[in-house]
């Protein structure tokens, strides 16, 4: 698994409708290989509070997300880990102090509908 660039560079020149579906079958997706909300919410905190785009600041998120990936022994963890990483680290030299918010709005629903598939699989 690994993120399709074409879909995300819509993503983050403004198309909602395109960062929707595709945060929703993210979401979906990644809920379905065992990712935790607790596995990536230090990552989505800090992009939250990210105001401004830093791109220094931004790579910064790279190692927290090698780290979860490498600690988890899970291959579906794993791999839906590893996923999150290369987000990242492909879509840094695409963002801008312009498009980040739509960056940052497109991990944020992949996160919420992550968690909406969560409950809809406990219920």
């Amino acid at each position: 698994m690994s993120p399709d660039m074409a879909r995300i560079k819509k993503i983050i020149s403004g198309d909602g409708k395109e960062l929707n579906e595709y945060a929703r079958e993210l979401g979906e997706q990644l809920q379905g290989m065992g990712v935790s909300t607790s596995q990536i919410r230090k990552v989505l905190e800090k992009t939250q509070k990210m105001r401004e785009f830093n791109k220094d600041e931004f790579y910064s998120l790279l190692p927290l997300l090698a780290y979860s990936a490498g600690k988890e022994k899970g291959h579906q963890k794993k791999e839906g880990l590893e996923f999150f990483y290369d987000l990242f680290d492909k879509c840094a030299p695409l963002l801008t102090e312009e498009n980040f918010k739509y960056f940052a709005d497109f991990f944020e629903a992949i996160v919420a509908y992550h968690k909406f598939y969560e409950k809809k699989r406990n219920n």
